[in-house]
């Protein structure tokens, strides 16, 4: 079983071209623009850069301490969250059972 070789027919500016591989696509992007060659790099860098504020105890704190810029401590940042959660949760129900009714 053999099927033709298409490329061989191509009329391209360069005959090397004939023979490169497809690009892929993604989302109407070129994926290969997205690849960065120097990841191992930039991610060696940063480890480095992360256990040196480790070694220094630029991570280490009391979980009672304030979080961030905002000025909360971790306890008010739970209970807001949890109270977010809530009011989602209720909102869910309601907007379930009206679509039900629209249909």
């Amino acid at each position: 079983m053999s099927s033709a070789n298409w490329p061989e027919n191509y009329i391209l500016a360069d005959d090397s071209w004939k023979y490169d591989k497809m690009p892929e696509f993604y989302n109407g992007k070129n994926v290969a623009d997205f690849i960065d060659p120097d990841i191992a790099e930039k991610l060696e860098a940063l480890e480095r850069e992360e256990e040196a504020l480790e070694a220094q105890g630029f991570y280490a704190s009391d979980p009672e301490e304030m979080v961030s810029d905002i000025g909360l401590k971790i306890a008010e940042l739970r209970l807001m969250c949890r109270s977010i959660r809530t009011r989602r949760s209720s909102w869910r129900p309601r907007s379930r059972s009206e679509a039900r009714r629209l249909r």
